[in-house]
């Protein structure tokens, strides 16, 4: 438990579940939400007030986490930036390269601990793939495809499914390999409803020679999140969503040498806002700093105007 005073911006499908969490973990001292209703219900629930605005809190609060629809984050960060020591903005940092620098170069004038909310990372089979690739027992590696399925879902009504999906399996690709993505090419559909992309392919080469694909999708009847990573050792397969793990170093299916793990479910948003708080604290964390988001963001922009271009574009910001 924290002693930070905490709050949330925006309480909707996602930012109700972070007021739950730093309810348990932190000083919960606030909701914002323009949506009275929505406000109040979930403050109710867990016995804290609710503002309509920022402004009538501010100055009680250390830690904020902010959960609006994307295309607000930019403002929103420029209205509390000066005011709170720490800010975890929920992913994407924004929905452009643009807003995203604007939003670490504020962070810096106001020397904010900013932390964005790439929660994937804390799902606990990612938390162990990674300390095995990091350590080199896995070995090195050739090759990571990602596959994220689901039907399309109406609480999305500002971006396409690469801004909500496949910026998680970008954000893993970064993170699993430790590498920088060369380039970029993507093919896919748009919806003729909504008129963005709702299913894709995105290939990209990354810096030591690495390959990486991700597979996202809003037209299946099924919800699939795996992983799959090809190593100068083994065949690795990841299931973010039953928590298990397959290693293969033989062609046999049926070798003594394959090994399924049963990951222990821990929560990836507690896990994640704890890091979070951590930092805010200064003590040793792991948060997913500003300059990460912003290179998510830079793979989805190019990715986007690939699929409009319908060519390879080369990624050259850091």
């Amino acid at each position: 438990m924290f002693n930070t005073k905490t709050a949330v911006i925006g309480v909707g499908s996602m930012g109700r579940h972070h007021a739950r969490v730093l309810n348990e973990i932190s000083d919960l001292v606030a909701v914002i939400d323009l949506d009275k209703k929505q406000g109040m219900e979930i403050a109710k629930n867990l016995g804290v007030p609710w503002f309509s605005n920022f402004s009538e809190v501010r100055e009680n609060i250390e830690a904020i986490s902010i959960a609006v629809p994307t295309s607000f984050h930019l403002g929103v960060f420029q209205l509390v930036s000066p005011h709170v020591r720490s800010v975890l903005i929920e992913k994407p940092l924004s929905s452009s390269i643009s807003d995203s620098k604007k939003i670490i170069d504020i962070s810096k004038k106001n020397s904010n601990k900013l932390m964005i909310g790439q929660i994937e990372r804390f799902n606990p089979v990612i938390q162990f793939a990674k300390e095995k690739l990091s350590s080199g027992t896995w070995g090195k590696i050739k090759n990571i495809s990602a596959r994220r399925f689901s039907n399309f879902p109406t609480r999305i009504t500002d971006v396409g499914v690469i801004l909500d999906l496949s910026i998680h399996d970008i954000d893993l690709i970064n993170y699993l390999s430790g590498e920088k993505c060369l380039n970029v090419y993507t093919a896919g559909s748009k919806s003729n409803d909504t008129g963005k992309e709702e299913d894709v392919k995105i290939l990209m080469n990354y810096s030591n020679g690495i390959t990486a694909l991700c597979e996202t999708s809003w037209l299946s009847n099924q919800r699939i999140r795996e992983i799959v990573i090809l190593t100068d050792k083994l065949f690795v397969k990841l299931d973010l969503l039953n928590l298990k793990i397959f290693t293969s170093n033989d062609a046999d299916e049926l070798s003594a040498d394959n090994k399924e793990i049963q990951i222990e479910y821990l929560e990836p948003l507690k896990s994640e806002l704890n890091n979070f708080l951590l930092y805010s604290n200064n003590e040793i964390a792991n948060p997913v700093k500003g300059t990460e988001g912003l290179s998510s963001v830079c793979i989805v922009e190019n990715a986007l105007n690939s699929l409009e271009e319908k060519i390879k574009i080369d990624i050259n910001l850091i």
